[in-house]
């Protein structure tokens, strides 16, 4: 029970007193203190403040990162940190379970808004740092572009339904995938008063240059028929519409949109608004014949289609029948007709051409079939309708009707238009919200709702109804929500007017109702809305029991409600235990009994993790002393032999010494005999060797003493005879120095030069650099693997702001390194299919390097406001790679002010202008030595 003041409740399903006013009352409170989110249980209610209150900064945004939802106020933050978590670890009973976020609202309510909000809080929780994460966010403002417009109740109304998808692997996403459904092609060929075509026609006449709208043949925005609302927003805002034609270009380079993909698509659209201008009238003999041909040829050109298949089809129509053709001449009704279904066809084929192109954009690199999946279902606006209002009595039907009532124990029978009719006329005579018709043989009938009152004329035939088209689309959809997790959004309009710090109570009282949110309260408060089956949940929790045996039953279901009743003290979970019996396959929880589950969950994994730490560390200790002990051993035996071995060293290096003395004390008369052996064996008599012995050392004098030279002694008897050389400078060991120095190049060689380019290279460039024997250049494969230091040392001495660029080191692209704060601070640059540049986690796309600089010279590079000041060359008389520039001008020899481009083989210079006399600067990489002015 809530004992807060009003507006301090952030979940109403914890309020006292569960009635309309009560909630309405609570939901006004809280929109007065800015406070614009509310729970009911696990559902999060959004309020649209028409104003901006800084809810979603970097600091909000760490803020709900891997937290419970009642540690921090509702937000949608937490939703998609809730689903993110579940799709990450499986806090779900079920286990791992791919998430779907449904949200839906009135027209205006911040649908669209809230849907690109949690989609950039996916991206960020998932801490990705390629660019597809600023492609999928830009996704949006693409879409909208083709798929909004304004309406009455909403600047930025959907008049589409999408279907999100983000697949992950490995708690990053790789790919992306958009479903969309029910466009509003009517939309193309007719507005309401005060609504407007799509957005994408007043950004086309605010952006396209003169020139291009020459080549489309587009003429004034008024003279168009189907634009009969919108042109004069074109004169009154014609900087917003240009700032959201250069936002949407922008889209288009950054998903991967080729330059000509994109002028195709404003050629299309150029082609359905001159298809409006075809007029079609009629003859003395009711043929239909095209009024202006010069506007019938301008769409074939424009199109690229046959100016006499165009006419043909839009004046007649052609059958067939018993093997013979016949062709029909059309009304002049009839021809406007078909003329308007070709430009609706037209759009609507566009729309799903650039939804499958962004799928094909953004799809994984590699076969995710085992990834998990975050999905996104954003409902399309419901909005008034004059007439029949089929949509969305579709939408309440079968979701809040038919399709919820299983199948088993139901029988469906077939019926007729006039058997349907009759059946609701009787079951919901006595609804205030029903009015059948008059007339008894008549298959119409009426709805009064939210949106007004709605007409309805159920047709059954042959062909597929838009009701069946529709239906089709909804089983699709309730499909993918039942294989998943599902969270809910709903928002809510607080006025008609747009207007911020404006609740209308009577007005968000309709939508209270019409949502039945005072029910779903009730559900929340007085329900069961967790039930999971026996099985899922005795896998999930039944760890908290300590017991590997524990059936997966109802008793090990009762065993595990019971341990927690005792462990948290939630006398909920004991009364359920109790009252457990009456359940035979699932077990019944309130919504925040789950949340009391995964806690306990929680607490437990981190004693488990506690013990397992204690009992790592105590076998880490025991191996270390093992591997201490055993270091000891053979420390001392090591240290034993090495004694050993220079004993006998030092015993080796006496008796070379005696030797080399006793060889210098040798009759020049047998070296003589040895000069003119000439091969033959000399014998001599080992007993009396032909040695003279030295003469004794001179006696010590008494000053200082010095050590007595080795005595000689008789060389033994069977003692063969040793010649010592004199060591020279091209002796041995000049000859082991040498290999020391070639097997050291080797070993420096492979660890301090080895480069992962090299690893990369075809086998047929491996043997053609074997069979040339070429020694590589160590000071090249340095340069190579040092261009990130070299950037950094050119970069130490200057001023904050100082830059240069330089092709990457370790990845395809390029690098920007800047001077800020003190440090080194290097952004990534990445070339996309279309051959634009973006700056990796960056959402703007550029055409050329010299463009991206130029652009974050002026605007920050990153979020804490770096900008490119000055450009920083290379040192004086040094360039990279040496060999790869040969042929090439030097920095020093190009003209002053010239762009020197290094394109594999190639280059080009461009000579660039400049101003007065100020200083150059030399902007390097490995391949490119770019001077630049200011």
């Amino acid at each position: 029970m809530s004992t807060k003041s009003r507006g301090d409740t952030d979940d109403l399903a914890t309020l006292s007193n569960l009635e309309e006013k009560s909630l309405l009352e609570e939901l006004k409170a809280r929109y007065g203190k800015n406070k614009i989110y509310t729970y009911i249980g696990d559902i999060l209610v959004a309020v649209n403040p028409y104003k901006d209150l800084d809810l979603y900064n970097k600091e909000t945004s760490e803020r709900y990162k891997g937290k419970r939802r009642r540690d921090n106020p509702p937000h949608l933050f937490a939703v998609a940190d809730s689903s993110y978590q579940s799709l990450i670890t499986g806090n779900t009973v079920s286990g791992k379970r791919n998430q779907c976020i449904v949200i839906s609202g009135e027209s205006g309510a911040g649908k669209t808004e809230s849907t690109k909000l949690i989609i950039k809080q996916l991206t960020e929780l998932c801490k990705g740092k390629s660019q597809l994460e600023q492609q999928i966010l830009q996704v949006n403002p693409l879409l909208e572009a083709f798929g909004n417009a304004q309406t009455v109740m909403n600047d930025n109304s959907s008049r589409f339904g999408k279907y999100i998808q983000l697949k992950f692997h490995d708690a990053k996403v790789k790919g992306a995938k958009i479903s969309e459904y029910l466009l509003e092609k009517s939309r193309v060929i007719f507005q309401n008063p005060k609504e407007e075509n799509f957005h994408i026609f007043y950004y086309m006449f605010a952006g396209l240059t003169d020139e291009l709208k020459e080549d489309l043949g587009l003429a004034s925005p008024e003279k168009y028929r189907y634009l009969g609302n919108g042109p004069c927003k074109i004169k009154t805002d014609p900087k917003g519409l240009l700032s959201s034609y250069n936002e949407l270009i922008n889209a288009l380079d950054l998903v991967g949109f080729l330059e000509e993909e994109q002028e195709d698509m404003f050629r299309i659209l150029a082609g359905v608004l001159t298809i409006g201008q075809v007029e079609v009238d009629t003859n003395e003999k009711e043929e239909a014949f095209v009024r202006d041909e010069d506007v019938l040829k301008r769409v074939a050109d424009i199109l690229g289609l046959q100016e006499h298949k165009l006419k043909n089809m839009l004046t007649f129509a052609t059958s067939r029948a018993s093997g013979e053709f016949f062709t029909r001449n059309y009304s002049k009704e009839q021809a406007h007709n078909v003329r308007d279904a070709l430009a609706k066809a037209l759009y609507g084929r566009l729309f799903s051409w650039i939804v499958n192109k962004v799928n094909q954009l953004l799809a994984p690199e590699e076969d995710l079939s085992s990834s998990s999946i975050t999905e996104i279902a954003s409902s399309k606006s419901a909005s008034t309708w004059p007439m029949n209002n089929y949509k969305t009595f579709s939408i309440s039907t079968y979701y809040f009707g038919a399709s919820r009532i299983p199948t088993g124990g139901c029988d469906w029978t077939r019926g007729s238009d006039h058997s349907y009719v009759e059946k609701m006329n009787h079951n919901f005579n006595k609804n205030h919200h029903y009015i059948k018709t008059k007339v008894s043989t008549s298959n119409k009938f009426s709805i009064d709702h939210y949106a007004g009152r709605g007409r309805h004329n159920p047709n059954q035939n042959k062909k597929l109804t838009v009701g069946a088209q529709f239906k089709n689309s909804l089983l699709v959809l309730m499909e993918l929500l039942n294989q998943s997790n599902p969270h809910f959004v709903r928002c809510l309009k607080p006025n008609m007017k747009k207007e911020a710090s404006s609740f209308d109570d009577k007005f968000v009282t309709a939508q209270l109702r019409y949502t039945g949110m005072l029910e779903t309260t009730r559900i929340r408060k007085m329900g069961y809305a967790f039930r999971p089956k026996f099985e899922d949940f005795v896998s999930r929790y039944g760890v908290l029991t300590c017991n590997p045996k524990l059936s997966a039953n109802q008793y090990g279901c009762k065993i595990i409600l019971e341990r927690s009743a005792w462990q948290t003290g939630c006398s909920g979970l004991y009364l359920i235990s109790v009252f457990f019996s009456a359940s035979k396959t699932k077990v019944f929880l309130k919504y925040y009994h789950q949340d009391k589950l995964e806690d306990e969950l929680k607490a437990l994994g981190k004693k488990v993790i506690q013990g397992q730490k204690v009992v790592r560390g105590f076998l880490a200790r025991r191996r270390f002393a093992r591997i201490l002990a055993k270091y000891r051993k053979e420390k001392e035996d090591s240290h034993a032999f090495l004694l050993g071995l220079a004993k006998k060293s030092l015993q080796q290096q006496q008796k070379l010494l005696t030797i080399h003395q006793m060889d210098k004390h040798l009759p020049e008369k047998f070296l003589k005999m040895l000069e003119s052996a000439n091969g033959e064996v000399i014998h001599f008599d080992a007993n009396n060797p032909p040695l003279t012995p030295p003469p004794s050392p001179p006696p010590p004098e008494p000053e200082e003493e010095k050590p007595s030279p080795p005595t000689p002694t008789a060389m033994p008897r069977s003692a063969p005879l040793l010649l010592m050389p004199e060591p020279t400078s091209k002796g041995a060991n000049s000859v082991e120095v040498k290999e020391t120095e070639d097997k050291q190049s080797e070993i420096y060689d492979y660890f301090n030069f080895y480069n992962e380019e090299e690893e990369e290279e075809g086998k047929e460039d491996k043997k053609k650099k074997k069979k040339k024997k070429k020694k590589k250049s160590p000071v090249l494969k340095m340069r190579r693997t040092r261009i990130k230091r070299q950037s950094e040392k050119l970069l130490a001495d200057q001023n904050s702001g100082a830059f240069l660029v330089r092709v990457s080191e370790s990845r395809f692209g390029y690098t920007v390194s800047l001077k800020a704060d003190g440090r080194c601070k290097h952004f990534a640059v990445d070339q996309l299919r279309n051959k634009r540049y973006v700056v990796v986690g960056e959402e703007r796309a550029f055409r050329s390097l010299m463009e991206l600089v130029k652009h974050y010279r002026a605007n920050p590079i990153s979020p804490y406001g770096d900008k490119l000041k000055e450009p920083v060359g290379q040192e004086e008389d040094e360039c990279d790679y040496d060999d790869l520039l040969q042929g090439l001008p030097s920095p020093s020899s190009s003209p002053r002010n010239s762009l020197v481009v290094l394109d594999g083989a190639s280059a080009t210079t461009t000579t660039q202008a400049t101003n007065g006399d100020q200083n150059l600067n030399c902007w390097c990489s490995q391949l490119h030595c770019i001077p630049i002015s200011e």
